[in-house]
């Protein structure tokens, strides 16, 4: 496969982090990003289960992207992963799925065929880092925000930013 990929983010917040790990880890491995579907040879899915409506609306999505994009790589992520698995595989046959923590491991998916489940308790490894600037008086200051993640227990993740200076 071509190493062009794109991101589509469905949820909360913690789903928009997933996808920025998703992003930045494959930009550093020299994959091309871009907003447009069409010229992805790589479609990522990121999903939420929070809502019945985003859910049906994510499953006509991942449909239409199987039908009209059968030459395309297919990865799906987040909670929808976890809950509705068989739904998943009905709508879209040949899609590779990540459950969670799997954000951190899309180097490895993205090279392989084969589904990933991550269950276990343990922190995420790999954590984005986002410069910002503040102005003061007559002053520029640079800060690093820092994300952290933790797992409480295999559905439940604790996720937060950290100013370091």
């Amino acid at each position: 496969m071509g190493s062009r990929f794109t991101v589509i983010t469905f949820g909360c917040w913690l789903n928009k982090a997933d996808s920025d790990i998703m992003i930045t880890k494959l930009k550093s491995l020299g994959w091309e990003y871009t907003e447009d579907v069409e010229s992805a040879d790589t479609i990522i899915v990121n999903t939420c289960a929070v809502r019945e409506e985003a859910e049906r609306n994510e499953l006509k999505l991942l449909k239409k992207l199987s039908e009209e994009y059968p030459g395309k790589r297919l990865i799906v992520a987040g909670c929808l992963t976890r809950v509705r698995p068989a739904t998943i595989r009905d709508v879209a046959p040949n899609a590779v799925l990540i459950t969670s923590h799997g954000a951190e491991l899309i180097d490895e998916v993205v090279n392989s065929n084969v589904d990933v489940h991550v269950y276990d308790d343990r922190p995420m490894k790999y954590l984005p880092v986002i410069t910002l600037s503040f102005m003061g008086i007559g002053t520029s200051y640079q800060y690093r925000l820092a994300a952290w993640a933790t797992a409480a227990s295999a559905s439940q993740r604790s996720v937060g930013w950290v100013l370091v200076g």
